[in-house]
């Protein structure tokens, strides 16, 4: 059932609170940045899309496999059966994620929000996408 009286007290709810985290901020002196696999998948790194995966990964969508993480895991551990396909499939992933890939907007809009404050970033994603967006670490 459609309502939409409460659908709008609930964008306002929801908007009430950007608003005093948006003052939170605004008023910190130090901010801790916190990031994971989802801040990339949103700046366009989604190593569950097939399209990117095609896109960057041709050779590899030739061997029917979709998606980054599945060639991530086919090719987690080498053996001597793979170790030449290990390498030259991680060579260039490491390539496309981390040097290829441009910063994404997600990420630099955060450095907007955070490029006149002391700032810690931790984050356990390795593409470089605090730094390509201006962040310091």
């Amino acid at each position: 059932m459609y309502l939409p009286k409460k659908i709008l007290m609930s964008m306002q709810n929801y908007l009430d609170k950007v608003k005093v985290i948006a003052n939170l901020l605004h008023e910190a002196d130090h901010v801790l940045i916190g990031a994971g696999a989802g801040l990339s998948a949103s700046a366009g790194l989604n190593y569950v899309d097939p399209d990117i995966f095609k896109r960057w990964f041709p050779m590899l969508a030739d061997r029917e496999i979709q998606t980054i993480w599945e060639a991530v895991t086919t090719y987690w551990n080498p053996t001597d059966a793979n170790r030449r396909s290990f390498w030259a499939d991680w060579a260039n992933h490491i390539q496309k994620i981390r040097y290829d890939a441009p910063p994404g907007d997600v990420y630099l809009d955060l450095y907007k929000l955070f490029v006149d404050k002391k700032y810690f970033v931790i984050t356990t994603n390795v593409d470089g996408q605090f730094v390509k967006a201006g962040f310091e670490l």
